[in-house]
């Protein structure tokens, strides 16, 4: 146990000040704030290692090339008559798309007492952190619009774990730092 003993009252009261401050919830909210850029580095990255996350399966890109209005209306094709990928999705599934995009923004914090918790705010956000099966309840198959117009059916689907809210070894110093800057500015 540390015991530090001040006969300068007007240090301790300093002292004091910036005991009260640094064990209020202010400074782990600035704490929320470091992890969920730390979060956000995660998903440009696409996991820790970076790359580390399992590819979206072709099904998936597929689904999200043709689903939707404009791509109904522009009459967005899979493949061409001879049966070759169209230039038009392979630019869609290999330019760019982010495997777990739009996810970042059900991420957020929350302070409790002296606590700072990090989680999902949709159980979307836990299905793709910790990976599942999704299997029928009430039909025997799942059933999934294919590319082509038909639908594609399985008696399961298994989405692979791609972890988010990860600890990166040069997290823990951002966070002390973060917080020593912010001990620093509360005098």
């Amino acid at each position: 146990m540390l015991t530090i003993h001040i006969d300068d009252q007007g240090a301790a009261l300093t002292l004091r000040g910036i005991a009260d401050r640094a064990s209020a919830p202010a400074v782990l909210r600035v704490l929320g704030e470091v992890r969920r850029r730390q979060t956000q580095e995660v998903f440009e990255a696409e996991g820790w290692p970076p790359g580390s996350w399992r590819r979206l399966h072709s099904s998936t890109l597929a689904a999200a090339f043709t689903r939707g209005n404009e791509a109904r209306k522009n009459k967005r094709k899979l493949t061409r008559p001879d049966g070759r990928i169209t230039a038009g999705f392979r630019r869609f599934a290999f330019g760019g798309k982010k495997i777990l995009a739009g996810l970042e923004k059900y991420v957020g914090y929350k302070v409790t007492g002296n606590r700072l918790l990090q989680g999902f705010t949709s159980f979307i956000g836990d299905v793709q952190h910790l990976g599942a099966t999704i299997r029928p309840k009430n039909k025997k198959a799942l059933r999934f619009p294919s590319g082509g117009g038909g639908f594609i059916f399985a008696k399961r689907v298994v989405i692979p774990a791609r972890p988010v809210l990860v600890i990166r070894p040069q997290d823990p110093a951002e966070l002390v730092e973060a917080a020593e800057a912010w001990v620093a500015g509360a005098k």
